[in-house]
């Protein structure tokens, strides 16, 4: 029978109880104060009245609060949705409890826990149950996709799964986990950021997790000694152009990007202020990790390499573009990817997007994404959908289009993804109706309803060009 979570975390502490395993902007809780900060919670959800198995919300994105809920769901076999009361009510997930440290405006008042601070007014005198002895309890985690289907979808996955996730998150080969301490830039909500919190301490390290000021965050990477950052393309940017740069990095000896992969100018600048291995991590949510590689000073970077597969509990084919297989013996095409365990599938939960031709279908996962395959492994050639990926989050551009139109009354708008400043993706608007709209109004627009989008241009046209099947030709425009 496969060992809980809450199990494994506890075994993992048992050696090390005193030794700092998160560090927030708050606090710093050693692997024991963990295990208090459980049995706290465990204790306070039921004396608010929580039954086992009941589905919880847990809206706080604070790591300390998110680690907690991931563990306690071990001995209650709870669900456990990570996300905001706005994005789980319009996805209309039914839940029995929404948790959060602030009401939230959207739900009745009976059907909220507030984390007060009397919860842990005592906490250091509190008697840690013995968890190594629990066992397998079949909690679920719940979380949003990135967007890999241009709408974000709620993922429900097994809580034996999230153990072999997580491990595979911290699983970069060679490293010596009890002697690591990561940072990551990735929201702690997210599936990949609860892996991310979750792996390293699985395996006896620590965890620096603090807010999401990122400029403010970088002065702390030598001052704890961090030696392992995972970030998005988009951050791996910043840390390279941060004010003093290689003193901040100078403790850092693996670098980890996903969400997005990185271009070769990236890349390149960051190794000219760092000695670090650069660790490409290719995944989502709807699947886990896949793919791993890693570049130093030594690696001729390739453009688009992936690496080979590091989930063997994982098989990938090449389709067309209807999603039917390709020959055997294929060796480009649409990507799709299953697991080879019909146990371990993890499915969209709630109310889904309209959207269906992307995502998992079936038992088969397909991110929309063109790659091909030689004996080194696997590249990235290109995306067959209207996306733009920005740092893992990614966006269809016709919901970006439909809120344009929404937005500014009486124009249409036509949206194409570009190269901007380092190679990043942005936005190139084009729109008819009415007169002249600043950028920086759409910029502003966007910028508020979807995280991390960037407008480079904003252009006014009298018509559309169309095909000869009378769709917008996007091609005939990008010449413009």
């Amino acid at each position: 029978m496969p060992e809980s979570l809450i199990a494994r975390f506890a075994n993992t502490a048992s050696d090390r109880l005193q030794k700092i395993a998160l560090i927030t902007e708050r606090s710093q809780l050693s692997y024991e104060d963990v295990l208090r900060l459980v049995s706290v919670f465990d204790v306070q959800l039921r004396r608010n009245g929580v039954a086992d198995g009941q589905t919880i919300v847990i809206g706080s994105s604070r790591s300390e609060f998110v680690l907690a809920m991931s563990l306690v769901l071990s001995l209650r076999s709870y669900k456990v949705v990570f996300s905001d009361a706005n994005s789980v009510l319009n996805a209309e997930i039914e839940f029995d409890w929404y948790i959060d440290d602030e009401a939230s405006y959207l739900l009745p008042s009976g059907k909220q826990i507030i984390i007060s601070a009397d919860w842990f007014q005592n906490l250091n005198s509190i008697s840690v149950p013995d968890y190594t002895k629990i066992e397998y309890s079949s909690g679920a985690f719940v979380v949003r996709t990135s967007g890999s289907t241009g709408r974000p979808k709620f993922v429900e996955s097994k809580e034996s799964e999230r153990i072999n996730a997580s491990v595979r998150a911290a699983g970069i080969p060679g490293l010596d986990y009890p002697r690591i301490r990561q940072f990551a830039t990735v929201g702690t909500r997210t599936g990949w950021g609860i892996s991310l919190l979750l792996g390293p301490l699985l395996k006896g390290g620590s965890v620096l997790s603090l807010g999401e000021n990122f400029r403010s965050q970088i002065s702390y990477l030598d001052l704890y000694r961090v030696n392992l950052v995972v970030t998005t393309p988009a951050g791996l940017s910043q840390l390279a152009n941060v004010d003093g740069a290689e003193a901040l990095l100078g403790s850092i000896a693996d670098i980890r990007v996903g969400g997005a992969f990185p271009p070769e100018k990236i890349l390149s600048e960051f190794m000219k202020i760092s000695p670090a291995k650069i660790h490409i991590g290719y995944g989502a949510s709807e699947i886990g990790n896949v793919f791993h590689c890693a570049y130093d000073r030594n690696t001729p970077f390739v453009e688009g390499y992936l690496g080979q597969l590091s989930n063997n509990e994982l098989e990938v084919g090449f389709y067309d573009e209807t999603f039917q297989p390709l020959p055997k013996g294929t060796t480009e095409g649409v990507v799709g990817i299953r697991r080879k365990s019909k146990m371990d599938v993890r499915r969209y939960v709630g109310q889904q997007a309209e959207e269906q031709s992307f995502g998992m279908i079936g038992d088969v996962f397909f991110p929309g994404d063109i790659m091909r395959k030689d004996e080194s492994g696997y590249y990235y050639v290109g995306r067959i959908k209207n996306i733009i990926n920005i740092s893992g989050n990614k966006y269809s551009l016709e919901a970006i289009e439909g809120s344009l139109s929404a937005q500014f009354e009486g124009y249409e708008f036509v949206t194409l993804v570009e190269k901007g400043d380092r190679d990043l993706e942005v936005l190139n608007v084009f729109y008819k109706g009415g007169s002249d709209i600043d950028r920086e109004d759409i910029q502003a627009f966007l910028g508020r309803q979807f995280t991390g989008a960037k407008v480079l241009k904003a252009s006014r046209v009298d018509l559309f060009p169309l095909t000869e099947t009378g769709k917008i030709d996007r091609q005939a425009l990008k010449s413009r």
